[in-house]
């Protein structure tokens, strides 16, 4: 260790989206899929995850260095709304015009042999709450109309 305060700050940071970027289950041009276009999900849409915007993790991290208490400890940062991954889809599907369909494969087809998911992701806020008042601000809805319009607007 260096001394800075990087070094005295362990952060777990939960799935994070922006404009550029989007992890899932599916494949981000299905974010746009036109008519006949499918939406891929992988294993069957009943596992869980909470998805938050990087300005979020960006202003949790800031925060972070900024509160001297914070030095030694391990936060989660994230955003607790938790969502299937189906359900996930299926709004993707209504935002994007409504127009695909949705494909599940299974997880012995999608990965290697030996690949395991969690069922449930989701992260516990109240300690970064708690310290510097965390909440993430952008809404899922949000983050979608986003990263479809973007990817929309590189056509």
């Amino acid at each position: 260790m260096d001394g800075s305060i990087w070094d005295q700050i362990l952060t777990r940071i939960e799935t994070k989206v922006n404009r550029h970027s989007f992890y899932t289950w599916f494949k981000p041009t299905s974010l746009v899929a036109d008519a006949g276009q499918s939406i891929t999900v992988h294993g069957d849409g009943t596992q869980t995850r909470s998805f938050c915007h990087v300005s979020d993790v960006v202003g949790a991290l800031i925060r972070l260095v900024d509160e001297p208490k914070a030095i030694g400890e391990v936060f989660n940062i994230g955003n607790d709304q938790e969502i299937s991954i189906m359900a996930l889809a299926e709004k993707v599907r209504m935002l994007s015009g409504g127009r695909s369909t949705i494909v599940t494969i299974p997880y012995d087809q999608a990965y290697e042999a030996g690949f395991e998911d969690m069922p449930r992701r989701v992260p516990d806020l109240r300690k970064i709450q708690a310290l510097v008042g965390y909440a993430p601000k952008a809404n899922l809805d949000d983050i979608l109309r986003g990263v479809i319009d973007h990817l929309r607007d590189r056509r």
